[in-house]
């Protein structure tokens, strides 16, 4: 699948025309290639893959900030291939990478800063694609979430939509029972096989919060707080908690 995959960014990146049409190309052909991947790894019965829907309906193809707490590795990909191509931060080594580098910069996708002052230029660059008509996916705890938790929101994703105007969307990751987490490697599968279940939540406008981006930090990371001590309150956690707990005794 992999060089199917390297063959049809290296197509897309040939033809000559718009760099932001050619991004979308690029960026559909990463949502395919995700969504085949996740389909694969579901047919192995490692991770199935489950996309849920509340009132608020899926995110639209429009520009906005995707936001999402960060369980597990597969959370990129998996929200991808759910809600279709879309522009996001990658790590400065990834990103430069010899054999990435062209596709990353292909599908407009973002450096991250390597300093607390690059901060400003990742901004820069997600108002730009937003202007561009891109949609841009941050995780606003910079790391993957601590299992059964959630770290910290960085301000960058609500500066970016306050600076921008656009809608802030929540997406709401659970992966049950914990797997590719910190504390749960590659090779350390549980049974029965994970479910990683992608949820889009109410969208949040900047102008209802006076575009104050520290504001809608608060109020958004509140909301994940919440869905955290919901998730810790479920019959399951609880007797998850307790098996662990005679475990590790």
């Amino acid at each position: 699948m992999a060089p199917f995959g390297y063959l049809a960014f290296a197509v897309a990146l040939r033809v000559k025309h718009d760099p932001n049409r050619r991004a979308r190309q690029l960026q559909n052909i990463q949502h395919r290639a995700f969504w085949l991947m996740h389909r694969w790894i579901e047919a192995l019965r490692l991770v199935r893959l489950a996309a849920r829907s509340d009132a608020h309906g899926s995110i639209p193809n429009q520009p906005c900030v995707v936001v999402a707490n960060h369980p597990t590795l597969l959370d990129v990909t998996a929200i991808m291939a759910v809600f279709g191509g879309m522009c996001t931060v990658v790590k400065p080594r990834l990103f430069r990478a010899w054999w990435l580098h062209a596709l990353m910069r292909g599908a407009r996708h973002i450096e991250g800063a390597t300093a607390p002052t690059g901060a400003a230029k990742v901004v820069q660059a997600a108002v730009s694609r937003i202007k561009h008509g891109h949609r841009v996916l941050i995780f606003p705890e910079g790391t993957r979430s601590p299992e059964h938790g959630i770290s910290a929101f960085g301000r960058t994703a609500f500066e970016i939509a306050c600076r921008a105007n656009v809608a802030i969307w929540p997406v709401w990751v659970r992966c049950d029972p914990p797997y590719l987490t910190k504390t749960t490697p590659l090779h350390r599968l549980p049974f029965p096989p994970p479910v990683l279940e992608i949820t889009p939540m109410a969208p949040h406008q900047p102008a209802d919060y006076g575009h104050d981006s520290k504001a809608m930090q608060r109020a958004v990371m509140e909301i994940y707080r919440r869905r955290v001590s919901e998730e810790h309150s479920r019959p399951q956690a609880v007797e998850r908690a307790v098996e662990l707990k005679k475990r590790d005794c």
